[in-house]
């Protein structure tokens, strides 16, 4: 299960592209209910609904909750928080390098802070590769953690109500003893369209970084270039096989379709700078995330091409930090540049 399928297509104008994902993006709709009263919560709640889910990942699969450092327990191999959670490649058997990308995303186009009791929230949660099979702890983390924890300033209660799929269809229901459900990928769409003008929307705080300085007009062949390297790493690390062979050929790849989309030019920006704050329980303090935020409208030749690039990336969000809900975009065909 997942893998990311690499055919190298060539059009009539010899250009070069990739048509991917297959069987490796998930997407699903969850929603909760308050219940014993008001939620407060970061406006930006993916951190918060991360930690939350780590906490209860933890709480109920760890068996050596004692162990401070997981790199350092005997079962971590096996050890379904230390791999979702932690996400660590093992270099060898006594190295540790922490995975560039995270086999998951939770986050929330809600921008409340203040979610009254009886009152919703939906949020959503995307899983890569083969973590779709842990599908069902990411369930029942919320079926009890609600009951029993709480999330947000007061640690509220809350109901997990239902959860949904991509396509709508109902994965589970308040109520519900048992799931059944065969997980269905994202079918990542293209288009047959000409295209030479497209809207980008950054709705949270993009960090993308040259000469490890944030970039502040974002240009396209940027976004396509990180793109990219997350199929590149879901490849690597969190699919059954890597269908890039090898980091050369995946450079090879990578710079001939960066190439094409260095011809793209930003005819409209309106960029400025963004913050989010989250609390670090870890380092027991505020953390500040700087980025770009707005929109930006690029045009260029057959910009149909990247098309199915920035339809992934939707899911992947791009740039720095997006485990914490950065780099999460829309995009748009606009009119036609004269």
């Amino acid at each position: 299960m997942g893998s990311i399928e690499f055919n190298l297509i060539k059009n009539e104008n010899h250009s070069t592209y990739m048509n991917f994902f297959d069987k490796t993006i998930y997407h699903f709709e969850f929603k909760i209910k308050a219940v014993d009263k008001d939620i407060i919560i970061n406006e930006n709640k993916s951190s918060a609904l991360r930690g939350f889910f780590g906490f209860m990942l933890k709480k109920t699969t760890c068996p050596l909750k004692k162990i401070e450092d997981c790199r350092k327990c005997i079962l971590n191999k096996t050890c379904i928080y230390f791999n979702i959670f932690e996400s660590y490649v093992i270099l060898n058997n006594e190295n540790y390098q922490r995975n560039l990308y995270k086999p998951f995303l939770i986050y929330s186009n809600d921008r409340r802070n203040f979610i009254p009791k009886d009152d919703f929230l939906v949020f959503n949660v995307n899983i890569f590769g083969n973590y779709i099979k842990n599908l069902y702890h990411f369930i029942y983390c919320f079926i009890e953690g609600g009951k029993t924890f709480g999330i947000g300033k007061y640690k509220s209660l809350f109901n997990l109500i239902e959860v949904k799929d991509y396509y709508g269809k109902i994965v589970y229901k308040i109520g519900n003893s048992e799931i059944k459900y065969k997980p269905v990928p994202i079918k990542i769409k293209t288009s047959k369209e000409k295209i030479n003008n497209i809207e980008i929307k950054f709705n949270t705080p993009v960090i993308l970084k040259e000469d490890n300085k944030i970039l502040s007009d974002i240009p396209f062949h940027s976004i396509i270039a990180n793109i990219i390297k997350k199929i590149y790493l879901i490849s690597k690390y969190h699919c059954d096989t890597s269908v890039i062979s090898s980091y050369a050929e995946y450079s090879k790849i990578k710079n001939e379709i960066v190439n094409k989309a260095r011809n793209v030019k930003i005819i409209n920006s309106k960029l400025a700078m963004g913050r989010v704050i989250r609390y670090s329980n870890r380092k027991n303090k505020k953390m500040f995330f700087n980025g770009m935020i707005g929109e930006v409208k690029y045009y260029g030749d057959n910009l149909e091409e990247f098309y199915q690039y920035l339809e992934a990336g939707r899911f992947l969000f791009i740039g720095k930090n997006t485990n914490l809900g950065l780099g999460n975009y829309d995009f748009s065909i606009g009119v036609d540049h004269e």
